[in-house]
């Protein structure tokens, strides 16, 4: 009788609870990521078969803080992708003097010049800011790489904007190509 009076009151809290909104999921694709449609930049500046892609974006939000309306730096990403604008990684640059940085890790067990080959890749952008992304160096596996760019090019979508810079690089000894 006693667990009965306690499980009534709990079980009616949880429905109430239940038909409240919950929140909704944070989106992490990276195909609708700020203002800048991957796919888009990806076809504009597509890899060659023996090249890897390395996109650089970030854009200005505009934002309402209930009695003003101002304007907001959006994330500075980094995307790494293949000639079929598949994504095989992608990350927030992180603020390292002078400029930016992103590192990102790939381990291919029993593919490779050896057993479990890894390979680094490191991306660094001197400049990220409203229509200018400069200074872009990559390195596979502390081997800096010549990198083909496109110029920065840019995206509206209602009154925030997008800018991202596309580089094609060719990574050197990679399992599969």
């Amino acid at each position: 009788m006693y667990a009965l009076k306690t499980l009534i009151p709990l079980a009616q809290a949880a429905a109430l609870v239940a038909g409240y909104p919950q929140p909704a999921g944070q989106d992490t694709s990276i195909e609708r990521r700020d203002t800048v449609d991957f796919v888009q930049a990806c076809e504009m500046w597509r890899p060659a078969a023996n090249e890897i892609g390395l996109l650089t974006t970030t854009g200005i939000g505009v934002v309402w803080d209930g009695s003003n309306l101002g304007n907001t730096g959006l994330s500075k990403m980094a995307v790494i992708y293949d000639q079929a604008c598949q994504i095989w990684a992608y990350g927030e640059y992180e603020p390292q003097s002078p400029g930016f940085n992103k590192r990102f890790g790939f381990t291919f067990d029993g593919v490779g010049p050896e057993p479990s080959y890894t390979v680094v890749i490191s991306a660094s952008v001197g400049f990220i800011g409203p229509d200018q992304i400069e200074g872009t160096t990559v390195y596979v596996n502390d081997d800096k790489k010549d990198l083909v760019c496109d110029e920065v090019r840019d995206e509206m979508d209602g009154v925030d904007a997008g800018w991202w810079l596309a580089c094609n690089f060719q990574p050197g000894k990679w399992p599969g190509m």
